[in-house]
């Protein structure tokens, strides 16, 4: 197969290109033919709404990047909750998440799963975090909290434990 067939020749329009290359041809863009295009390994990897939806369900922890005073980026594993279709994750008022939300609320969180190469796959999810230190809005996403990541834990204690965790803790929504 020859070389236009493949391609479509088109003389670039920068003039220093028309001029004759280094064996005396002119310089040409290679534009690939449609039939030609490979596809684009983004769109080959690209998960579904409901894979992506599993992967968050199926994981624990989600790692949190918040800013902090001097623009680096502050990074923290924790465990997360789902309520409603809404992820959420809860901390410690004072926690240095928390301070930096408060001065800009950028937030970006990566659900990840994998170990060898070939196998990896997250969800990186980047928003504005909405901070809520209600006791009435943290406790239905504490006990969501226990029940997803401490099932060991039995029922009847569930709701004891729900409760001091939303008399002390906030809650981060996006």
């Amino acid at each position: 197969m020859r070389l236009e067939d493949r391609f479509d020749l088109a003389h670039a329009p920068n003039p220093r290109l028309d001029r004759p290359g280094s064996r005396g041809r002119p310089r040409i863009r290679l534009r690939a033919t449609e039939e030609l295009a490979m596809p684009k390994r983004r769109d080959q990897i690209k998960m579904s709404d409901e894979e992506i939806w599993k992967l968050i369900e199926e994981r624990k922890s989600l790692q949190v990047a918040t800013i902090g005073a001097d623009g680096a980026p502050h990074l923290t594993t924790l465990w997360f909750a789902i309520v409603d279709g809404e992820i959420a994750f809860e901390t410690f008022t004072k926690s240095q998440k928390i301070v930096n939300l408060k001065r800009d609320p950028r937030i970006a969180v990566l659900v990840e799963d994998g170990i060898a190469y070939n196998e990896l796959r997250g969800v990186a999810i980047n928003g504005r975090a909405e901070l809520h230190d209600d006791p009435a809005v943290v406790l239905p996403f504490a006990r969501a909290m226990v029940r997803r990541n401490q099932p060991e834990v039995p029922e009847e204690h569930v709701e004891a434990a729900a409760k001091m965790m939303a008399a002390k803790r906030i809650l981060v929504t996006a």
